[in-house]
C-alpha cells in the first residue's frame, strides 16, 4: 500500500466521489490541525454539496486559536449534522468540584424588584437575611451506608502507593498489577534506593528523597496517574501526616501531573464506637478537607477500614472497589461489609433547657472565659443561674484592659462571683494545677482558647513541616493536660471549642483543619472513655 502510495497517483478526488455515492449525507472531519483535506474535499464536489459537512479538528499555526475551543466547535458542528457524540468518553477524565454552601437551609422568600428605584442593601437588611434564630445553628455529624456506584472496569492506569512492607498492602497492589495495572511501590526507608525489584525505598519527609524519586520515575518512563497513600500508622505521633503532606507538596511542584490521590487508614472513624484511640491519626483528614481547593485538578479521597475485623483477602477486594467507585465522597468507611458515609443532621435545641444542665451556687471553669466566645459562654451561665465563674485571659495585661473590666462587672450585676485570671495555653498543666488549688469543686468545664488564639495559615505548598509538627503537639498535648484535670476533678461536663474548618476546609486551613480533627477526635475518644461527658463544638467565625 505504501509503495502504491509513493509511486502511483493518489486517487483522493475518485475516493470521496465513492463515499458521496454509496453513504447518504456523509460528514467529513479532517483529523489533525490545518484544513489541507477540508479544502481538497470541497474543490472536488459541486455547487449543490453541502459545505458544512466538511470539518476541521483543529486549527492551523497561523490562526492562533486555542485548540481546545476549536474542537469543542468542531464537535458541536458534527452533533447539528446529526452525528452521534459519547458524551461518556468525552467527560470521563472531567471532575466536578464541590461548592461549599452555608450549613444553614436555604430560606425560599422571594424579593420582587420594583422597577426605577435603585436596589441598595444595607449592613442591617444583611444581617436580617441571615439566620437569627440560634436553635437552627447546630448540626451533628451522622453516618449512613451507602452502596457504590462502582464502574464495571477500572480504567488501566499507574499507581504510585506509598506504604511500608505489609501484607495487605502487597495484596492490593498484587490485585491491582493482575489486572494489567502499572504499579510502584514506595517503601518508606531512611536511605534512597531502587531495588532489583524496580521498587522505591526513600525517607518521605525528605525532599532531596522525594526530588529523586520524581526524577527517576520521569527518566525511566514511569510516570503515575495516581497516588495511594497506606496509613497504618497505629503511634499516637503525626508522622503518617506529615509524610503525606510533604509527599503532596512534592508532586504538586513538579511536572508529574497526578489526577488522584487516594488515602487508606485504619480505624480512624469510630462508626460504632469501635474506641480507636488514634486521635493523631485524624489529623489527616484535614489535609484530605483542604487539598480540594489549592489543588482542584486533583481529586482526594479518603478510606477508611477496620482491619481488625476485615480478612487480608477481603481488604484489598474492598480497596479495589473503593478504587472502581463514581462515588464523589471525599471521607468513607468500610465496616461490617458496608460502605459508610459522613453525613450532617441538624439539633433539634429547642428542647433543651440550659438549667437542666447548669445549677445554682455552682462552679464552672471557661479557659478563654475572657476572650470572644468564651465570654458568650460566660454571659449565658451568668444569665441562666447565679454562681462561681473561674475566667481565664491570654492577655497578661487583663487588669489593666477597660474592656475586660466592664466585662467582669457586667457578669457580677447578674449575680455571679468572678474570678479572673491569666492562663497562657502554652503553659497549661501549670495553669490548672493553680486553678485545682483555690477552685475547688468544678461542674463544668469549657475550653474557648481555639477560638482566641492565632492559627498557622499557609498555603501546602508554602507550610513549614517543622513548625506545623510543633503546633499540632502543642495542641495534643494540652488535650492531655485538660483530660488528666478533668479527671481529677470530674465535672459535670467538658465542651471544647474548635474551628469548623475541620469539616469544610478551606484555602490556607490545612494545619487549623488538622487539629480541629485532632480536638474532634479526642472528643469522641473521650465520649467512650471518660465518666465526664465530653462535648466539641466547631464553629465558623462569629462576632460576639
Amino acid at each position: 500500500y505504501w509503495c502504491d502510495h509513493l509511486r502511483k497517483t493518489v486517487l483522493f478526488s475518485q475516493g470521496i466521489n465513492r463515499i458521496i455515492t454509496e453513504i447518504q449525507n456523509p460528514l467529513f472531519i479532517e483529523i489533525g490541525p490545518g484544513r489541507t483535506l477540508c479544502q481538497l474535499t470541497q474543490l472536488n464536489q459541486d455547487d449543490k454539496f453541502d459545505s458544512s459537512s466538511i470539518i476541521a479538528s483543529l486549527p492551523q499555526a497561523m490562526e492562533h486559536k486555542n485548540a481546545s475551543d476549536f474542537l469543542l466547535e468542531s464537535l458541536s458542528k458534527a452533533w447539528l449534522k446529526n452525528q452521534e457524540i459519547d458524551w461518556d468518553s468525552f467527560y470521563e477524565d472531567e471532575r466536578r468540584l464541590k461548592v461549599s454552601l452555608p450549613t444553614y437551609p436555604f430560606e425560599r422568600t422571594q424579593y420582587w424588584i420594583e422597577p426605577g428605584k435603585p436596589q441598595t442593601q444595607t449592613e442591617d437588611a444583611r444581617l436580617q437575611s441571615r439566620q437569627t434564630n440560634p436553635n437552627h445553628w447546630f448540626y451533628a455529624n451522622s453516618w449512613q451506608s451507602i452502596p457504590l456506584l462502582s464502574s464495571s472496569k477500572l480504567k488501566k492506569s499507574s499507581y504510585l502507593i506509598f506504604t511500608t512492607s505489609d501484607a495487605p498492602v502487597n495484596e492490593t497492589g498484587k490485585l491491582l498489577t493482575s489486572l494489567g495495572h502499572e504499579v510502584i511501590h514506595a517503601y518508606t526507608s531512611y536511605e534512597f534506593l531502587l531495588d532489583h525489584n524496580d521498587q522505591y525505598h526513600l525517607d518521605y519527609n525528605n525532599n532531596d528523597h522525594l526530588n529523586n524519586l520524581i526524577s527517576s520515575l520521569q527518566e525511566r518512563g514511569h510516570e503515575p496517574h495516581e497516588i495511594i497513600f497506606i496509613n497504618k500508622n497505629k503511634d499516637k505521633n503525626f508522622k503518617s501526616t506529615l509524610e503525606m503532606v510533604n509527599v503532596v507538596k512534592a508532586f504538586a511542584a513538579s511536572p508529574i501531573l497526578i489526577s488522584q490521590i487516594r488515602i487508606l487508614t485504619c480505624g480512624v472513624f469510630d462508626i460504632f464506637g469501635e474506641n480507636n484511640s488514634g486521635s493523631t491519626n485524624a489529623s489527616i483528614l484535614g489535609l484530605v478537607k483542604t487539598i480540594q481547593y489549592e489543588h482542584p485538578t486533583i481529586a482526594c479521597s479518603l478510606l477508611d477500614i477496620d482491619a481488625a475485623s476485615l480478612p487480608l483477602e477481603k481488604s484489598s477486594e474492598k480497596v479495589y472497589e473503593w478504587l472502581c467507585s463514581q462515588n464523589t465522597n471525599a471521607l468513607l468507611a468500610h465496616r461490617g461489609d458496608v460502605f459508610w458515609v459522613q453525613s450532617i443532621k441538624p439539633l433539634d435545641t429547642q428542647a433543651l433547657n440550659p438549667k437542666d444542665i447548669l445549677k445554682n451556687n455552682e462552679n464552672y471553669l471557661i479557659l478563654g472565659g475572657l476572650d470572644g466566645v468564651g465570654y458568650a459562654f460566660a454571659k449565658t451561665i451568668a444569665e441562666s443561674v447565679k454562681g462561681s465563674l473561674t475566667l481565664t485571659s491570654i492577655d497578661a495585661d487583663y487588669l489593666n484592659s477597660t474592656d475586660t473590666h466592664s466585662k467582669i462587672e457586667e457578669l457580677k450585676k447578674l449575680g455571679s462571683s468572678i474570678h479572673a485570671i491569666h492562663l497562657d495555653p502554652k503553659s497549661l498543666e501549670q495553669g490548672l494545677s493553680n486553678i485545682s488549688s483555690v477552685a475547688g469543686s468544678i461542674r463544668g468545664v469549657i475550653n474557648s482558647y481555639d477560638m482566641s488564639i492565632p492559627k498557622p495559615i499557609g498555603l501546602i505548598q508554602d507550610l513549614d513541616l517543622e513548625s506545623a509538627l510543633i503546633y499540632l503537639e502543642q495542641q495534643n498535648h494540652q488535650l492531655e493536660q485538660l483530660n488528666a484535670f478533668v479527671n481529677q476533678h470530674r465535672p459535670e461536663f467538658c465542651i471544647l471549642m474548635s474551628s469548623l474548618s475541620s469539616n469544610i476546609g478551606g484555602i490556607g486551613q490545612t494545619i487549623t483543619a488538622m487539629a480541629g480533627n485532632l480536638v474532634n477526635a479526642f472528643c469522641r475518644h473521650q465520649k467512650l472513655n471518660s465518666k465526664t461527658p465530653w462535648m466539641v463544638m466547631n464553629l465558623s467565625l462569629i462576632h460576639i
